[in-house]
């Protein structure tokens, strides 16, 4: 095993956590990369580590397509799993403290997901984590370079504001 991990750690989704079965697993895109930043509001990381899972579960990406495409509300979290470093394989490692052994379509719903500092769970959506509209956020995350060309003007110059006035940061 991986790390001398109980459990393989491309077993797991990366966004949630939750076992995902071999026929239901997909590899991160660049679709999943860009929906997950304009949904989560941060950049999908840890894709060079080795403590975190490098997969998703088709399922959820049909969600997040379902969602861009203004045909699913939201997803039941508004602030995904956080992935850090374990300190050890008895006490704080997600992959190790999950029983997977028996695991299968039909019972994978009984799955046990511990609670440990190198795995922080996700936050559902509340008062403080809004649901996130899929217009506003993708118009601006899919095209990085509309920004600085709306903010720039023909000649490309700086022209600093000459107010004597505090402005207000925004």
């Amino acid at each position: 095993m991986y790390r001398k991990c109980k459990n393989y750690h491309d077993r797991f989704y990366y966004i949630c956590g939750h076992v995902v079965l071999p026929d239901r697993r997909a590899k991160i895109t660049d679709f999943v990369k860009k929906s997950y930043h304009a949904y989560f509001g941060v950049k999908l990381g840890d894709q060079e580590k080795p403590f975190a899972p490098h997969i998703c579960c088709k399922t959820r990406v049909e969600n997040l397509r379902d969602w861009r495409n203004k045909k699913r509300k939201s997803k039941p979290f508004g602030i995904p799993l956080v992935w850090r470093v374990g300190k050890d394989h008895i006490t704080d490692c997600y992959f190790c403290m999950t029983n997977l052994q028996g695991i299968n379509r039909k019972n994978k719903h009984h799955v046990q997901y511990p609670e440990v500092p190198s795995a922080i769970k996700p936050v559902p959506h509340g008062p403080e984590v809004p649901i996130p509209e899929p217009d506003v956020i993708m118009e601006s995350s899919s095209n990085p370079e509309s920004n600085d060309a709306a903010n720039s003007d023909e000649s490309g110059a700086y022209k600093p504001v000459d107010d004597d006035q505090p402005m207000p940061l925004t």
